[in-house]
């Protein structure tokens, strides 16, 4: 019997896509009048940034023989599958959009936090790609004296550089005074956002057979973690935090709070990439193709998948911060708009120029 989790999930129904609209079928016959009625509501994926790695192929599945808990499991529940969707009119006010981002503050859970009333500074664990990064900023005194504030604090850590993303709603004057402490652009990014008010975009299929899954038991959080760290050129994660990973998974999914999804191609890996629905706000994050499966739709089968869910569990805006030059131009293709930069500045701590 399935437990009461299990039960909850499978009301937000199976994601069965037909083979013949781009997207594998775990279960049923393709041809059936119900999966092309879900071909026609609905049928994609896809993903974001470049020049990655191949990511380690740490589990294959095995399509044919899948049992209900490891098939991805999506809200679809969609009160607009009878009329046509169009791309998204953009509506949103910058600041609503800045005020989002800034509530947007990623802290894993066993990252190390120094937190005073003008600024959060983390430790990010040895699997990230980012060593120490400021991740939030309300100065209450002079900007020069609270930035000085943040380094100073930064060097106790004893590491040679601080990663500080300066946020849209920032200070004017901040990227001057980083940069006149020697700090450098080191990752170019955007903020952009879409209304989801009147409900998801439609986007083109895949152009080949994607299967998704939630992340929600080991295997599958492994797969995606994976491509996520060969793609922003971190490490792949300890068991035990992958373990915590699909747990999390099976807890926030169901409850609609979101998750990672994993999008598969052949059984392989594919792509990946994350939401979280927080105050009506669906955060796309960590949206990543491994390169021999992109220009195939698969960013946009796991972009797709994401939207829809946001839409269905409440969220009225989808945000991403987003890579101007990868993910960027999918996103305003999929009717997004861009709000301003979010650039990351390298701040050096040692005097040296940041590495």
């Amino acid at each position: 019997m399935w437990s009461a989790q299990w039960r909850a999930a499978a009301a937000m129904a199976v994601l069965v896509i037909p083979a013949t609209c781009g997207v594998s079928s775990a279960f049923g016959n393709p041809e059936s009048g119900e999966a092309k009625a879900a071909c026609r509501r609905r049928a994609s994926t896809v993903d974001e940034l470049p020049g990655i790695r191949r990511a380690p192929r740490a589990h294959r599945h095995r399509d044919a023989g899948l049992c209900h808990r490891q098939v991805l499991i999506l809200q679809q529940r969609r009160a607009d599958t009878h009329r046509p969707r169009t791309l998204l009119r953009m509506s949103l006010s910058v600041a609503d959009v800045a005020a989002a981002g800034a509530a947007w503050v990623w802290m894993p859970d066993d990252a190390e936090v120094v937190a005073d009333a003008e600024y959060t500074i983390l430790r990010l664990p040895e699997y990230v790609a980012f060593d120490l990064s400021v991740v939030s900023f309300t100065p209450t005194r002079p900007l020069g004296q609270a930035v000085d504030a943040v380094v100073e604090r930064a060097r106790a850590f004893g590491l040679p550089t601080l990663d500080w993303q300066v946020l849209l709603g920032d200070p004017a004057g901040l990227p001057a005074e980083l940069a006149a402490r020697g700090g450098q652009v080191k990752i170019e990014l955007e903020i952009v956002a879409a209304d989801l008010s009147e409900g998801a975009p439609a986007l083109r299929p895949p152009t080949v057979d994607v299967s998704l899954r939630w992340a929600t038991d080991v295997a599958t959080a492994r797969d995606g973690l994976a491509i996520e760290a060969a793609g922003f050129r971190g490490e792949l994660p300890p068991a035990e935090r992958i373990e915590a990973v699909a747990a999390r998974n099976a807890e926030t999914v169901p409850a609609g709070r979101g998750g990672l999804i994993v999008a598969y191609v052949d059984g392989e890996p594919a792509g990946t990439g994350g939401v979280a629905i927080v105050d009506g706000v669906a955060r796309l994050s960590g949206g990543v193709v491994a390169p021999h499966w992109r220009g195939r739709g698969v960013y946009r089968s796991v972009l797709d998948a994401r939207l829809s869910y946001g839409v269905a569990n409440g969220a009225t805006m989808a945000l991403v911060k987003a890579n101007p030059t990868t993910s960027g131009p999918i996103l305003r293709k999929a009717g997004f708009t861009g709000f301003g930069p979010e650039p990351v500045y390298a701040v050096p701590l040692n005097g040296d120029q940041p590495q």
